[in-house]
């Protein structure tokens, strides 16, 4: 506990600059001078006849005429006018020489906006054989309608860009870039105004090689076709050997340069730490405009943060010095006000198992976990079921209780593992009564139905309705008896099963059929003439008693058989099942069950004959009902209840209640007043059927109706990108304290991201009338501040995860940063180094929409990204769009088309897949009829509207193919997808023949038809791609450089799919199946630290950015399916980054769970390498990968490299998947005298423990508190 209040302190300093600011009124500043420093200027005032243009800075630097590029008059002075196609001007070389601060100024006046067409370019790239070339070049608008602001130092593979809004055209505008070597800062600025800044810059000007320089041309010859230039007026070009200020760049452009005021920065940290105060603050001029400037700031003694209270810091604000301001709050020291409730479960007459830790919450909201103390616990509050008591806890240091509310289950039969009685299903859900959670899922819709007076579970063969029990549920047992009810509608087979317990397909280990033949890989024993007869309830158990194997009927024994073979041989079965087969040839039962268990022993004889006698008795009835029998979680009550009146099987229930004014017998609540308190209710469930009765008891709090206010939330995000709003909110109750709760966002408007600007969403908050507000700041992104690190000589810098980048709103946002890897010469001997990091200025929810499997997300050149994906239901095709990837989560979902009720496109809607061709859409998607739903082919829809989601879609039917070609889609066809090479389009896709799924492309006519014949490409080759089902399917194109790419899909659709690669050169003829070639080995595949299973089916798309490619999949959260995966709805969209190999193939990465990055910003961290460490750290973890449950052990040799005297702390600190600390330990070593020492800690990970990291840390100190926290050693990281 001592450990975390220093490190959440440190964090909240930081957090908390995202405070809004106040202005502070100012005097009116003078503009500054714009002469000095003036290496060129281009006035464009030579003549309409001449070649060349004078330099009128005085530099000498005679620029040249190229092409039709003309001298001309316009109405911001004289300008050159470009053609588009040829046209520029050429400047001298070595013209950036030896400078280390740039600005480049110009009026531009675009005709036309074209992709690329560069307003200038510096460098000298000629062609391929420098490729380690520099340059600087400025393009007004992309090919993603941005404009694109690039550096390069040694050629494409240290491009730094800044894509920010494109310059318009058909108007004048003043286009500056400022380059800050000091800074290593690259801004653009328009009109004025700036727009953007590129940090971390890895070169200076002077570091361009400035052979080839150009106004209105580009530095790469494929950027000057023709056509492809400048197509309008350039005007006073102007070049400066230093970064100019605001008010010089203001006065160049004709913009107000007047400030009239100073934000004041307001500035929130803990006593004692010294408050974290911005870099920057924002000036305000007289045109509204704002701009943000360097500040330097008084220093602050430390006693003005010692206490809780207020005061002022004072600054100067860069430029002409200008007053700044930041109002510091200083917040009392981290203290627990409350812990978090517990609930636990315990058996009649067991000590309930209490945990060892609570959750505490702090008085700053944040919480984490504490030891607690519980008080002894009477065992006779445990000694009867259906009971509810509270446990009260001591926390050390505070005087906040901990609070554990044990409830007191029913006991069960000794050995009964599970136990479905069949009576009632909780939507697909089966209850096992046994109370060991183990509910299996009812597939397909079997219903709970009454026949001859008992209450069963009927399977209709036709609809192929079973359940699908739990993985592994036998898999531990040796002894066992297996009993069950069965009633017979008809028979449907020799092979029909009662059970079947196997690992899939054709692999059944365990199995019962209705004739009474029990099997295990074997027949073992048979009770044929003994079997059920149809319409008559018959009881049927098998029991294991060592090698005997006994079959028995109505409570008699029918058939023995002997063997060795016990459950436990086969492991943890995942296919095990009532009333279906593990072989597909084989039918489903017609029938009902009932009274279905499972028993760890052999029951004897007359137990088994016992179950039998016991039929559901009005007693037996009432307390099946009184144990199913819940009202869900009734500690935080505030609407309404819902109290049933029939427990089933006949029986009513009545309810009474202690407090009637709060609750009523009806389930009606009333919430206490804001005075007043929480109310805690009785309410008693009375159980009856026939003269048989029953009461269960169950304890309800009702919140008392005090909360008083909900605070603001204040969320800033990017243009076009929905903020991450919190699942809880802060309220303020009558009595003052202040709580969590949990709250429910409106749907986001995202046409309201699509401008700087603020709105507020409001949100419903639980348990108050009172609604939450989110005021929503839409920023862009400003700049990122610089990194500086200080390591020993020896020691590895360490780097910070994330940094802090400033929006034009003011706020400060922390991005994950990923470092390039640090040679270990770079820090080897002291001086300094830089190195370079990209900050993720964009992410994604993962997943990014649940429940949409086989997703596929388009780029179009409207801005928009299209969606769409597979429904659980498989009845219809949605769209959806949004301006960002992550919108999409947000965005409206449309159905533009839903299946057919008969025929054709009746069944089965799979994987649609959205392409723009030729100006119009297509949907591409695979369906099978209403009255085969397995014959799956592929099919074409078409709109020729602008939005396809509100546009009118064609038919165009099945794909069409010419006439004699008779193997396409003969057969199981489906995952199309289409791409365009060389002029030629083509279709890709999957088609069963012979059994196994393979991959064909041929030639296509028009956007649904194909032209040739079909050419096999791919086929399950590899035993990953034969798991289950021999599969390749889903086809996925990207191309790239001089390689076409196919990604697809493997194996059966559960944990076993997996991501495939074919890969042809792009001169290659695609139609040869020679030319493509299949990598050995999957590229993507299930990941237990991700928690995601059975990744596959993607598309390809490109981040926000234009140039990020992503990967989008889909994959489960879970590995363990009940029923048949093609029906599990919870394959989730996800999206990732792909990067590059070497090669030039594409690097899919691990799967990692938490928010996925998207496009990042460069960032560079200057390194500091002083004198030689003192001390080494070396450590060694017990084990290779966390997540497992178990203990992991960390081995830290310190080596005592300069005999220097004093001890250490070795902290080993644990951190959950949202980066919050969750455990910590720290051992003291005293190294003096002593030239190696071995420190050694465990901490213990919990079982679910994806995403969660270690640290181990090395401080000078002899503990924590008394350390200065200056690192001893680089810290250990284990991920």
């Amino acid at each position: 506990m001592r450990l975390a209040k220093p490190i959440v302190s440190c964090i909240t300093a930081l957090t908390l600059l995202a405070a809004p600011f106040t202005s502070l009124p100012l005097q009116r500043v003078s503009a500054a001078s714009v002469d000095d420093g003036l290496l060129l200027r281009y006035a464009f005032d030579d003549g309409t006849d001449s070649r060349t243009v004078a330099d009128s800075s005085g530099g000498g630097h005679t620029g040249e005429l190229v092409g039709d590029a003309t001298i001309t008059a316009t109405d911001k002075g004289g300008a050159v006018d470009l053609s588009g196609s040829g046209a520029y001007v050429r400047m001298p070389a070595g013209i950036l020489d030896g400078l280390t601060d740039l600005t480049v100024s110009a009026w531009v006046y675009m005709d036309t906006a074209k992709p690329w067409a560069s307003l200038y370019s510096f460098g000298n790239y000629r062609d391929s054989t420098n490729e380690a070339f520099s340059g600087l070049n400025f393009a007004p608008v992309n090919d993603a309608s941005k404009s694109s602001l690039e550096l390069f130092k040694t050629g494409f593979g240290s491009n730094q860009f800044l894509n920010l809004d494109p310059v318009p055209a058909k108007s004048w505008k003043h286009v500056t870039t400022v380059i800050s070597g000091t800074r290593k800062t690259n801004s653009l600025y328009v009109d004025g105004v700036l727009q953007g800044t590129l940090t971390g810059m890895n070169a200076l000007p002077g570091d361009i090689a400035s052979t080839y320089n150009y106004i209105g041309y580009a530095q790469f010859p494929w950027e000057q076709g023709t056509g492809k230039g400048l197509d309008g007026r350039v005007s006073d070009f102007r070049l400066y050997g230093r970064a100019l200020g605001w008010q010089e760049i203001r006065t160049l452009a004709g913009a107000q340069a007047e400030v009239v005021s100073v934000e004041t920065a307001e500035v929130s940290t803990t006593a004692g730490v010294a408050p974290a105060l911005p870099s920057t603050v924002n000036l305000r001029f007289g045109d509204g405009s704002t701009e943000p400037a360097a500040v330097t700031w008084d220093s602050i003694p430390a006693g003005a943060y010692a206490t809780e209270g207020k005061f002022t810091v004072n600054g100067t604000a860069e430029g002409p010095p200008l007053p700044a301001a930041a109002n510091v709050t200083v917040l009392a020291e981290l203290q627990i006000v409350s812990a978090e409730p517990v609930e636990v479960i315990t058996a009649a007459g067991s000590a309930p198992s209490l945990p060892s830790v609570v959750t505490a919450v702090y008085n700053n909201g944040t919480k984490s976990e504490v030891p607690v103390t519980w008080a002894e616990i009477d065992p006779s509050l445990y000694a009867e079921p259906d009971s509810r008591f509270t446990v009260k806890g001591s926390i050390a240091g505070t005087a906040a209780q901990a609070e554990a509310v044990v409830t007191v289950s029913g006991g069960i039969p000794e050995g009964l593992v599970t136990w479905y009685r069949f009576d009632a299903l909780n939507g697909t859900t089966v209850p096992d009564a046994s109370g060991h959670g183990r509910n299996a899922t009812a597939v397909n819709g079997p219903l709970i139905m009454n026949v001859k007076e008992k209450t069963a579970i009927d399977f209709d063969s036709t609809k192929k309705q079973y359940v699908q029990l739990p993985a592994g549920i036998m898999s531990s047992l040796d002894d066992f008896t297996l009993a069950t009810w069965i009633y017979i509608d008809s028979k449907t087979g020799d092979w029909t099963r009662i059970f079947d317990f196997g690992t899939g397909v054709s692999a059944g280990k365990m199995f019962l059929t209705t004739n009474l033949r029990y099997d295990m890989e074997g027949s073992i024993a048979d009770a044929t003439p003994s079997a059920p007869k149809v319409e008559q309830w018959t009881h049927v158990a098998v029991t294991k008693s060592g090698t005997v194997y006994t079959i028995y009927v109505n409570g008699k024994q029918a058939a023995v058989g002997t063997s060795t073979k016990k459950p436990s041989d086969y492991g943890e079965t995942a296919c095990n099942f009532i009333a279906k087969s593990n072989w597909t040839a084989d039918p489903y039962l017609d029938g009902k069950l009932r009274d279905f268990r499972i028993y760890s022993k052999a029951l004897p004889q007359q137990e088994v004959a016992g179950i039998v006698t016991s039929s559901y008795s009005d007693k037996e009835a009432v307390a099946a009902a009184k144990e199913v029998l819940t009202l869900g979680n009734t500690t935080q009550v505030v609407s309404d209840l819902e109290l049933p009146v029939q427990g089933g099987n006949g029986v009513s229930i009545t309810w009474t209640s202690d407090k009637p004014a709060v609750v009523s017998s009806t389930g009606k609540v009333t919430r206490p007043a804001k005075e007043e308190q929480d109310t805690a209710v009785t309410l008693t469930a009375e159980l009856s059927r026939g003269e048989y009765k029953e009461t269960r008891a169950f304890q309800v709090t009702v919140l008392a109706d005090s909360i008083v206010s909900v605070d603001e939330v204040r969320v800033t995000t990017g243009r076009d990108f929905p903020p991450a709003l919190p699942d809880n909110v802060t309220v303020r109750h009558y009595d003052g304290h202040t709580a969590e709760v949990p709250v429910t966002w409106e749907r986001l408007p995202l046409e309201k991201l699509s401008a700087p600007g603020t709105f507020t969403l409001n949100g419903t908050v639980f348990s108050t009338a009172l609604p939450a507000a989110a005021q929503i700041s839409v920023a862009e992104l400003v700049s990122i501040d610089e990194v500086k690190a200080e390591t020993a000589a020896g020691q590895a810098p360490e780097l910070p995860d994330t940094v802090n980048a400033r929006y034009s709103d003011g706020t400060v946002k922390a991005l994950p940063v990923t470092w390039s890897e640090v040679p270990v010469s770079a820090y080897d001997k002291p001086g300094t180094f830089a190195v370079q990091g990209s900050a993720a200025t964009e992410s994604y929810d993962n997943p990014l929409i649940e429940r949409r499997a086989d997703p596929h997300i388009m780029k179009h050149t409207d801005g928009y990204y299209y969606f769409t994906a597979s429904v659980p239901e498989y009845d219809r095709i949605i769209l959806r769009r949004a301006k960002s990837i992550q919108g999409l989560a947000e965005a409206e979902e449309v159905t533009v088309w839903q299946k057919h009720a008969s025929g054709e496109m009746g069944a089965h809607i799979w994987a649609p897949e959205i392409h723009f061709i030729d100006g119009k859409w297509y949907i591409y998607f695979a369906a099978g009829t209403k009255e085969d739903i397995w014959k799956i082919r592929p099919y074409v829809l078409e709109s020729a509207d602008a939005n396809p989601l509100t546009g009118t879609w064609t038919e165009k039917g099945m794909i069409g193919k010419p006439a004699g070609n008779t193997a396409s889609f003969s057969d199981f066809s489906l995952d199309t997808t289409t791409f365009e090479h060389n002029g030629q389009r083509y279709l890709v896709w999957a088609q069963k023949e012979n059994g196994p799924s393979n991959l064909y492309i041929a030639p296509m006519s028009n956007p649904w038809t194909i032209s040739g014949d079909q050419v096999l490409i791919s086929t399950p080759d590899y035993a990953w791609e034969r798991q289950t089902y021999w599969v390749n399917e889903a086809p996925s194109v990207l191309k790239r450089g001089s390689k076409i790419f196919i990604s697809f899909s493997a194996s059966a659709t559960d944990h076993s799919y997996a991501l495939g690669l074919l890969t042809a050169s792009d001169t290659a003829d695609l139609l040869d199946p020679k030319s493509w070639t299949k990598s050995p080995e999957p590229v993507l595949v299930s990941s237990e630290e991700a928690g995601q299973y059975g990744p596959g089916h993607n598309s390809f798309t490109v981040g926000e950015d234009g140039t990020t490619d992503l990967l989008v999949y889909h994959a489960r959260p879970y590995k363990k399916i009940e029923g048949d995966p093609l029906y599990d709805p919870n394959r989730h969209t996800r999206v990732k980054r792909l990067t590059w190999n070497a090669d030039g193939t594409p690097n899919f990465g691990p799967l990692v769970s938490g928010r996925q990055l998207g496009p990042a910003a460069a960032v560079t961290a200057a390194v500091t390498v002083t004198r030689d460490a003192a001390y080494t750290a070396e450590t060694v973890f017990s084990s290779e990968r966390p997540g497992t449950g178990g203990k992991l052990e960390a081995a830290v040799t310190l080596t005592n490299r300069k005999q220097a005297a004093g001890q250490l702390v070795v902290v080993m600190v644990r951190y959950d998947s949202t980066g919050a600390m969750a455990e910590s330990r720290y051992v003291t070593v005293d190294m003096t005298g002593k030239a190696q020492e071995t420190a050694k800690l465990s901490l213990t990970f919990p079982a679910a423990a994806a995403g969660h990291k270690v640290k181990v840390f090395v401080w000078e100190g002899g503990s924590p508190d008394a350390s200065n926290l200056k690192p001893a050693a680089p810290p250990a990281v284990f991920e």
